[in-house]
């Protein structure tokens, strides 16, 4: 999927990504981490080809491909929902209803199948008691489940997803992930998330960038289990103390920490 990639944005020294390689299979998910100013958020938008449109005066190297191809930015391909939901907003809509209705307007999808969209979405993300609500009178974390729910009623083959939890509570953390884990079934979802716990339960490979650098490409087990320095890292103390055993121990224990993970939350 990526192959040598790096960028440096315009008017900087070093580059924000550098030498980036993986390859992610049809099906898979990947979770995208590291400590504060790693480059996340710049791969996310690199993978989506907002980096490429919006810096064109940064210097690239290496490619991009997704399904075999170089990425093209196409609404109906690649659903993102950013950092910030509320940039997500439209500004014009007077209900939760309406704005799921006009991102799908944006790609001239036709009435009857925006109607039944709308609902699947609302039961889907269960906003049924917030559907006549204005949007701006939502809470942070209503907020990031419309914008969710906005960008996956596009039925998109990629879902970029850039801090998907933030302003969420346990409660909300818990279905989240459990929705997560039933869009991974129909889409290929890339994501960014300091809960490296919401990481390994929906992420089948892992990622970890430092200052840019790729640090490691993996299996969640693998990543808790490697002789990589993660200490910069929020790696919950159950899932760490795995780290210190060897063999069979260290499988058993890691399962056992994802169910722990999954009452909790």
């Amino acid at each position: 999927m990526l192959e040598h990639f790096s960028f440096q944005y315009p008017f900087t020294h070093n580059p924000a990504l550098n030498d980036i390689s993986f390859r992610l299979l049809p099906g898979k998910t990947l979770g995208i981490i590291g400590p504060s100013a790693s480059g996340k958020t710049s791969l996310l938008y690199a993978i989506a080809g907002i980096l490429q449109k919006h810096f064109p005066a940064g210097i690239t190297s290496g490619t991009i491909a997704r399904d075999g191809t170089q990425p093209v930015v196409n609404p109906s391909e690649i659903g993102f929902v950013f950092q910030d939901p509320y940039m997500q907003l439209s500004g014009v809509t007077e209900t939760v209803e309406t704005e799921i209705a006009f991102s799908l307007e944006q790609l001239a999808i036709p009435q009857h199948i925006i109607r039944a969209r709308i609902d699947e979405q609302i039961s889907q993300f269960q906003l049924g008691h917030l559907a006549l609500r204005h949007p701006r009178s939502l809470s942070g974390g209503e907020t990031r489940l419309l914008a969710l729910a906005c960008e996956t009623a596009k039925h998109p083959r990629w879902l970029l997803l850039d801090q998907p939890t933030e302003s969420l509570h346990s409660e909300g953390i818990r279905f989240l992930t459990t929705l997560l884990n039933a869009l991974k079934l129909t889409t290929n979802i890339i994501m960014v998330d300091h809960r490296l716990e919401v990481i390994a339960a929906v992420c089948g490979r892992v990622l970890f960038l430092h200052h840019g650098e790729q640090q490691f490409f993996g299996t969640p087990p693998e990543l808790f289990t490697s002789a990589i320095d993660t200490n910069e890292l929020d790696i919950p103390l159950w899932i760490d103390a795995q780290r210190q055993l060897t063999g069979r121990a260290e499988t058993l224990l890691y399962r056992k920490s994802l169910r722990m993970l999954q009452q909790w939350h």
